[in-house]
């Protein structure tokens, strides 16, 4: 079975478009040789693939892209032939360059926001906790002027692991000697951390929300 391209349950704003919807479907016949369905049955039932439906699969044959082999009132077999190998090849290609595109364009938007903590006068982070969040802001802090200091976390099971090459502390190890800044990398803990900041702000450290 071929690796989604993208997962529904995930995806809040990136919907597939059509050429997605068809790349994943080539893909995933690309991965079984032969894929074999009912189309009679009904799209979704059973937990049966929606986007590969009998009506689907042959706007593909009929854009030259696949083969359709009878096999019945209640089978249909698809297969991908050379011009679909070609077609799968091209939207990989365009896929992935799309996805390039959006990276830059996101990691450049998430610079700005660093940017702007430089300019008003940090110099040197902590991120607080080690989340996915401080991973998107550790991919986009090269270039802003800003150097990391410290991460820190309250999950004591992290205590000494490695976030890239420095070590996970506990929020108690935040002192100005080290760090100016405490940039919170949570949204959905924003507010537990901001209280838990208290301490930190008192010893004159500056505290920021990351987004």
């Amino acid at each position: 079975m071929s690796t989604p391209l993208f997962d529904p349950m995930q995806i809040h704003f990136l919907r597939p478009r059509p050429a997605l919807q068809e790349l994943s479907a080539l893909l995933e016949i690309r991965s079984l040789g032969v894929l074999g369905i009912d189309p009679q049955r009904t799209p979704g039932a059973d937990g049966w693939r929606g986007d590969l439906g009998a009506a689907f699969l042959d706007t593909l044959v009929e854009s030259g892209w696949l083969e359709r082999l009878e096999c019945g009132v209640y089978r249909h077999e698809y297969r991908l032939n050379a011009a679909g190998q070609q077609r799968l090849r091209y939207l990989l290609v365009d896929y992935f360059q799309e996805l390039l595109r959006l990276s830059g364009m996101a990691r450049q938007l998430l610079r700005l926001k660093l940017v702007e903590l430089y300019a008003q006068g940090a110099r040197r982070v902590a991120f607080y906790p080690a989340s996915e969040t401080a991973e998107v802001a550790h991919s986009a802090l090269e270039g802003t002027g800003l150097s990391l200091g410290m991460v820190v976390d309250d999950d004591d099971s992290k205590w000494g692991s490695k976030f890239h090459d420095m070590e996970i502390e506990p929020p108690s190890a935040l002192s100005p000697e080290r760090v100016d800044t405490v940039l919170i990398t949570t949204c959905a803990f924003e507010k537990a951390v901001l209280a838990r900041l208290e301490p930190a702000k008192a010893k004159g450290l500056r505290v920021a929300v990351f987004l």
